[in-house]
């Protein structure tokens, strides 16, 4: 026991002990060191194998369908177009057939006027055309008849040397015929007049049935 004892003493003197204990902890780091290496190492190569792991994608076909949007704020819907609707023509209300909020297609039958005065308007102006036509009929005949006339004077003038018919007789024969080809062209322009009055009446006709111009809804 003296000598083991003496032997520590000696150590302790001499450092040595000091010595072990310092490379005891040497050690001691030294495994710490390793083992986060190690760790570190195997977090790397499984970070390294997850980024290589091949990616899915899924893909789903597009369909065409409504969307509906849910609006959670309180407050007042405003159109974003709106056409208004009006009459272009003067009469009395016949019909009416829809109602507010009445969700309408273009060309739809909103209301309709009393068309009796309308009709009756473009009765007339057919009658008219047609009495114009007519016209046009008589004062061509005319213009051919006084046509032939006057050329039968001139060639019984020329015939009988100028001495007959008189110089009176061709006056008022070529004046017959002049007043004929001014009837004529007269009764052309009353043509064209009846027909764009009959062509308006017609457009007043259509008028008075009001169709919705576009798809939507009635607001008022």
């Amino acid at each position: 026991m003296n000598q083991q004892k003496d032997h520590l003493d000696i150590q302790q003197r001499l450092g040595l002990n000091q010595q072990a204990k310092r490379n005891k902890r040497l050690k001691i780091v030294a495994v710490i060191l390793v083992a986060l290496l190690l760790t570190l190492i195997g977090t790397s190569f499984l970070a390294t194998r997850s980024s290589r792991t091949p990616v899915s994608y899924r893909s789903q076909k597009a369909e065409k369908g409504n969307l509906t949007i849910t609006v959670t704020a309180t407050g007042t819907l405003e159109p974003t177009n709106q056409v208004d609707v009006g009459v272009e023509v003067s009469g009395t209300i016949e019909t009416v057939e829809v109602d507010f909020n009445d969700r309408v297609k273009e060309g739809r039958v909103l209301t309709g006027l009393d068309t009796s005065m309308l009709h009756s308007q473009v009765l007339q102006a057919q009658a008219a055309l047609a009495a114009a036509r007519a016209r046009v009929l008589k004062t061509r005949a005319d213009v051919k008849q006084t046509g032939l006339k006057l050329g039968q004077l001139q060639q019984a003038r020329k015939a009988s040397g100028g001495r007959i018919p008189s110089q009176v007789e061709m006056d008022e024969a070529e004046a017959a015929l002049a007043r004929a080809k001014a009837d004529e062209a007269s009764s052309l322009a009353e043509v064209s007049k009846t027909q764009a009055e009959l062509e308006f009446n017609q457009t007043n006709l259509s008028k008075a049935i009001i169709v919705s111009p576009i798809n939507g809804i009635i607001l008022n």
